[in-house]
């Protein structure tokens, strides 16, 4: 059975990726509820926010790369208050991937085609379409 209460927070930098991206994850995936968030940052107060009314996201679909906080260190932050969150990080860099593989955090390298966003997130979800 489709859940549809599931929620992700997609957080790049780059405005391009995070519209591509909500567009598409919504074609495809048209039950899930998206928010965005520009940086780190931006993310880990939308988390406090979302948490204090109870409506965390199931998935943190994340940049590495950022300004103000990368994606790993949005991670390790959000992992301490809410340790059920998940995490799927993506980069084109390969400078934290062994530390990726080392946390076990779910991967997508840049540059990916959007269905293996979307096959990452079934995946990681164990979401049924």
């Amino acid at each position: 059975m489709i859940n549809t209460n599931f929620k992700i927070l997609i957080v790049d930098d780059k405005q391009e990726i995070l519209s591509l991206l909500k567009r598409y994850i919504t074609s495809v995936l048209p039950e899930l509820s998206i928010e965005t968030a520009s940086n780190g940052r931006v993310a880990l107060e939308k988390l406090v926010q979302m948490s204090k009314n109870e409506k965390l996201p199931d998935l943190v679909l994340s940049d590495v790369m950022m300004p103000n906080m990368d994606g790993l260190e949005l991670y390790k932050s959000s992992k301490k208050e809410y340790p059920n969150l998940m995490f799927i990080l993506m980069s084109g860099y390969n400078s934290n991937e062994e530390e990726i593989k080392r946390l076990k955090i779910p991967y997508l390298e840049k540059p990916f085609k959007l269905e293996e966003v979307k096959n990452k997130i079934v995946e990681v979800l164990n979401y049924e379409n």
